[in-house]
């Protein structure tokens, strides 16, 4: 009965354990890049909310590529994509009423050459994806 209990108590440890693992996973995007999500940034008292940052250690922010509300990240061993909701006061003058616009921004970073694309319109996006010959199956999992 006590082996029994142990046994479980170990299936249990590691159990919990490969999935701590396997969320910090996620977010290592490979070549010392990380992605913090925003739960995770009010977590670990990050005021600026989602980012994607380049650092040699885990949690230490001193270089962010892309901060703010990023709501889809996917890489591959070269490239970073990043999706961005974006939301722009606008003011109407005619109306003189400041409505608020949704919009998507669009990122990529190549990794090797450390280098920021964007902010992109979808279009302006897709047609820098073709240029640099971004294959087709690295997408964004939400958009």
């Amino acid at each position: 009965m006590k082996k029994w209990i142990i046994t479980i108590a170990v299936i249990l440890f590691l159990g919990i354990l490969f999935f701590i693992i396997r969320r910090s996973d996620d977010q290592n995007l490979g070549d010392n890049y990380y992605y913090l999500p925003e739960y995770e940034a009010i977590d670990v008292g990050y005021p600026g909310g989602a980012i994607i940052y380049k650092s040699t250690q885990k949690y230490l922010f001193s270089n962010v590529k892309i901060s703010g509300n990023i709501i889809s990240v996917n890489t591959n061993k070269d490239y970073i994509i990043a999706l961005q909701q974006k939301i722009d006061s606008v003011f109407d003058k005619t109306s003189s009423n400041i409505t608020e616009k949704d919009s998507l921004k669009y990122f990529i970073i190549q990794k090797k050459a450390d280098l920021l694309f964007g902010p992109y319109s979808k279009d302006e996006y897709i047609k820098k994806r073709e240029e640099l010959g971004i294959p087709k199956e690295l997408q964004f999992k939400i958009e």
